[in-house]
């Protein structure tokens, strides 16, 4: 999981950017995990007038950079063939760019304009670059999750490109 804090700039009436910097916290469900994440955008709204003073829908189309940068360090068991099951430590070290083409929406919540919400969805690529240390290929292909589902994705030691579907909503504060 991510802390993240971003800056949303209107440039003119119909460009705007967006800045990100995510932090990765703990989680102890799946070992150690340090890393960071930085995304950028920028968006041209179709209408034109102010976002604040705007209470017609604020369609737009963006194009969107996402960066991630994270190292997992754990440990699990395996068991290769004509063996006994033992625990081997891994790193598993991720690097991931993503390109998007998005399309969204700002609305505004309650009176004073000064709560938005932004809800969007995009569709690109995204390259992933995965490196693992610490285990044999047979001993990666060979682990134990258990039944968890999550733990062979998260786990995955391959790189190589894939869809990438963005899907959400940010809550923006507007300063003054």
């Amino acid at each position: 999981m991510y802390l993240k804090m971003g800056i949303d700039v209107g440039l003119s009436d119909h460009f705007r950017v967006f800045g990100e910097y995510g932090y990765g916290l703990p989680n102890k469900a799946y070992g150690k995990v340090d890393g960071y994440t930085l995304k950028g955008e920028i968006k041209y709204k179709f209408n034109s007038g102010a976002i604040l003073n705007d209470f017609r829908p604020n369609l737009y189309i963006g194009f969107r950079y996402y960066y991630k940068n994270q190292t997992l360090k754990d440990s699990a068991v395996t068991q290769p063939q004509n063996t006994d099951a033992y625990k081997v430590g891994f790193i598993i070290h991720k690097q991931m760019h993503a390109f998007a083409i998005k399309f969204g929406d700002y609305e505004p919540l309650g009176d004073k304009n000064r709560f938005w919400i932004d809800y969007y969805i995009g569709f690109g690529l995204r390259m992933n670059n995965i490196h693992c240390s610490g285990m044999t290929v047979e001993e990666e292909q060979n682990r134990d999750y258990g039944d968890s589902f999550i733990l062979p994705v998260l786990y995955r030691c391959d790189s190589g490109n894939t869809l990438d579907v963005d899907i959400g909503f940010r809550l923006i504060y507007f300063l003054r």
